[in-house]
């Protein structure tokens, strides 16, 4: 078994993301942020959303482009898109869409329970966009929002009593946070673990992991599910030697292992072996500035 998780780390250390992540921008506009909409000088309320306003205003983000919307659907949910207007190629034409690149709507009363999601939506003429189910429908089960095509560009406007915001710079206390990297010298410490990372489990899911270590090697923390925005507690140890790890996640109808190790160069990443109702698999998980 040593020689199998040996064997694994050296893998996962050839295939790793760069050493620390910066979390991503759109990430960080979590529920308490998108409420402020309207209430800002940071944003700007939309009856329409033409490409003069796109091109008006400069995207927030630094690597992804298009317009960062903000909007209230018809039930009072919150959600957020990256929107860009394009053309889909049909045989010998083209016409014009909305492109909707990122869509996430948010479920009330945490910071980051997720209602649904969805990616690379193209939105056509007459159709809409339901921001509870980030899905198209036809126009007689009235979306949250509607592209219309005219002579120029077309346009998106909300729908019924959704409101629409543009934002037009970055809020406060959406910034990337400098991460608290360790300086590591010749003997590595428990405390290095100390830190906020991206955790990849198996391939199928993607948390936020809070990892925070005491004076005895006791291991606390939170797991933070990318899919669900839920918060779970994480338990767990130090081990020897000290790079070496294990915790355990307490779900409502189970408890998962993880047990890996940290490496010692720059307390960067961390690789090994998790325990699913007594199935083992790989994870990986890497020190993120949020």
């Amino acid at each position: 078994m040593r020689s199998l998780i040996t064997a694994m780390v050296g893998l996962l250390a050839a295939v790793l993301f760069p050493a620390v992540l910066a979390a991503d921008d759109f990430e960080r506009y979590t529920l308490p942020f998108l409420s402020q909409a309207g209430e800002t000088e940071h944003t700007v309320e939309l009856k329409k959303l033409t490409m003069e306003e796109v091109t008006r205003w400069k995207p927030i983000f630094k690597d992804q482009q298009g317009a960062f919307l903000i909007v209230k659907s018809n039930q009072g949910h919150w959600g957020k898109l990256l929107v860009q207007f394009a053309r889909q190629r049909h045989e010998d034409t083209s016409v014009p869409i909305a492109l909707l690149e990122r869509c996430i709507s948010y479920k009330p009363g945490q910071e980051r329970l997720i209602l649904a999601q969805a990616a690379s939506v193209r939105l056509f003429d007459g159709f809409h966009f339901s921001l509870d189910s980030c899905q198209v429908v036809p126009a007689e089960l009235k979306g949250d929002l509607k592209y219309v095509a005219d002579e120029q560009d077309g346009y998106l406007e909300p729908v019924g009593k959704a409101k629409m915001f543009l934002v037009t710079k970055p809020m406060p206390g959406t910034e990337a946070k400098k991460a608290d990297r360790p300086s590591i010298g010749d003997a590595f410490e428990a405390r290095f673990i100390n830190g906020t990372y991206q955790l990849h489990d198996d391939g199928r899911r993607i948390a936020k992991l809070h990892l925070k270590v005491d004076e005895e090697g006791g291991l606390t923390g939170d797991y933070i599910s990318e899919a669900t925005g839920q918060r779970y507690e994480v338990v767990g140890k130090v081990l020897e030697p000290k790079h070496h790890l294990q915790f355990e996640v307490k779900f409502p109808q189970s408890v998962q292992q993880f047990k890996g190790w940290i490496f010692t160069r720059d307390a960067a990443s961390i690789c090994g072996v998790t325990t699913v109702q007594g199935r083992e698999f790989g994870f990986y998980a890497n020190r993120v500035d949020e």
